[in-house]
């Protein structure tokens, strides 16, 4: 929405949030795996068809952001084996991913304790591309039960969490399914006063309780953070599609209201105290831009039935009578992204295998 100045008004969001959707399933579709952490136990056959070593097993889709906290073989016996100790998670040098395991061929753990081949091996674990969370916020306000939807959010630094955003509070993960304006209680001193783009000071008491990236909303007006610089406040005037204005009640609203999922993607709902941090998992930035990009286009090419062209002329056209023709605008490109993305290590690749 940023990127495009969208005003923010109900319909645009959720269709906005549709194309995020869209951009972050067509993402993971190109790539073959999925770039959020999932606490999980996977079973595997055991022999089974992959043509590897026998000391080894191939993860395939299922490849872990972490090393596993534990490994069995025997899951349908009434006490399976524990064979963590005897794992290696491949490549230990590069991972993660680790996209197998290797028995230690010095030590006594092995597969196939199972009565039958199936579902002989279970490997619970981290499962994920990486497992790489970054400061986001603090929780502004307790969450003092484990069904309550809503979190507040602190000024974060300009890596925010947002819409799509998986976190994490303690040990418990939530996914970010939408975000609102809340009053911060904080009042301006001064700026703000006139309708003039050249207005772009805005004093607070507190500099530290917002941050460069955040949109703030003042009467009916959005404004977007460029800078904090003490207590002041660089801004961009009437973004979002909203009209520049002069103020007189200067309390300030930010975008820190969030509605989440609570225990996601493994974890367990739990109680968390203000001022507990807030951490974002981080998603390679090639693929963040993809989905993007992904999104971005859905938003500019629906209105028009995804035909829009633009018409340019083409090089040395005054020799050939003036002639032009319908090409992508410059830059490098849906298609120019998807051959970076299909080049790098972020598209899971065919494996060799040993026959």
């Amino acid at each position: 929405m940023r990127a495009l100045d969208v005003a923010p008004s109900q319909h645009q969001i959720q269709r906005v949030d549709d194309l995020i959707m869209a951009g972050s399933e067509f993402v993971e579709a190109e790539c073959q795996r999925h770039f959020y952490p999932l606490d999980a136990t996977y079973t595997f056959d055991w022999p089974n068809y992959q043509y590897a070593y026998p000391w080894r097993l191939w993860l395939d889709q299922y490849e872990l952001a972490q090393a596993p906290t534990k490994v069995v073989s025997g899951t349908y016996l009434a006490q399976p084996v524990d064979i963590t100790s005897s794992v290696i998670p491949q490549p230990i040098n590069d991972g993660p991913p680790y996209t197998s395991i290797e028995l230690r061929r010095d030590l006594s753990g092995s597969f196939g304790n199972n009565t039958t081949p199936q579902n002989d091996i279970g490997i619970t674990g981290t499962f994920g591309f990486w497992y790489k969370p970054v400061p986001a916020a603090t929780l502004a306000v307790a969450m003092t039960d484990t069904t309550g939807t809503t979190l507040t959010l602190s000024a974060g630094p300009t890596s925010g969490p947002g819409v799509g955003d998986v976190i994490l509070v303690e040990s418990e993960r939530m996914l970010l399914t939408d975000i609102s304006y809340a009053s911060t209680g904080i009042t301006a001193t001064s700026g703000g006063t006139l309708a003039q783009k050249t207005d772009m000071l805005i004093g607070v008491p507190d500099g530290t309780q917002f941050s460069a990236g955040e949109v703030i909303l003042i009467e009916q007006e959005f404004m977007l953070i460029t800078n904090v610089v003490g207590n002041i406040l660089w801004v961009n005037r009437a973004v979002a599609g909203s009209i520049l204005s002069t103020h007189s009640n200067m309390l300030i609203y930010a975008n820190r209201l969030a509605t989440v999922t609570r225990g996601a993607l493994g974890t367990t709902a739990a109680t968390h105290t203000q001022g507990k941090a807030i951490q974002r998992f981080e998603c390679p930035a090639l693929v963040r831009q993809v989905a993007t990009a992904h999104a971005l286009t859905g938003k500019l090419n629906e209105p028009a039935g995804y035909s829009v062209q633009t018409t340019a002329s083409w090089y040395g056209s005054n020799a050939r009578v003036n002639d032009s023709q319908k090409t992508a605008a410059p830059g490098v490109g849906m298609m120019g992204l998807m051959a970076q993305l299909w080049d790098s290590i972020y598209v899971r690749k065919a494996r060799s295998r040993v026959i």
